[in-house]
């Protein structure tokens, strides 16, 4: 898949090329609770009340269940597995080149372009200032 992604230092766009690959196990859904209706024949049964279970609710999962896919058995709507793999393949920080310097704090002017000075100047946050003032005694 192609993307661009901002680059998260100096938000100059960065073409990306990313490969996803996923697999993923298709699982026909149980068949509805007895006083549930079921939507494909309008039937009703009856329902059982829904028990809590402290030792289940610590596991609440099977190791070999992570990857299946409910479906109805008759349709699989691809959509939202398909953006949920893709959202999942994005990188979560890009970077045009591992040595950019990012935009001034001060200025906002591209720092890998432009020397603007304000960078020199270490400016300390005034709500942090007062840290300066400690006096650590070693032990």
């Amino acid at each position: 898949m192609s993307l661009e992604a901002p680059c998260k230092r100096c938000t100059i766009p960065v073409p990306r090329e990313e490969t996803v690959k996923f697999s993923l196990r298709m699982v026909v859904e149980a068949p509805p609770a007895d006083d549930e209706e079921d939507e494909a024949t309008g039937k009703h049964g009856k329902k059982e009340e829904p028990r809590y279970d402290e030792e289940e609710a610590i596991a609440s999962f099977e190791l070999d269940e992570i990857d299946a896919e409910p479906f109805d058995g008759k349709k699989i709507d691809m959509d939202p597995i398909i953006r949920e793999q893709l959202l999942l393949a994005l990188p979560l920080a890009v970077l045009c080149k591992e040595s950019c310097k990012g935009l001034c704090m001060t200025c906002g002017a591209d720092l890998n372009t432009e020397n603007c000075g304000h960078s020199a100047q270490k400016e300390v946050d005034p709500r942090l200032a007062k840290l300066r003032d400690i006096k650590l005694k070693p032990n």
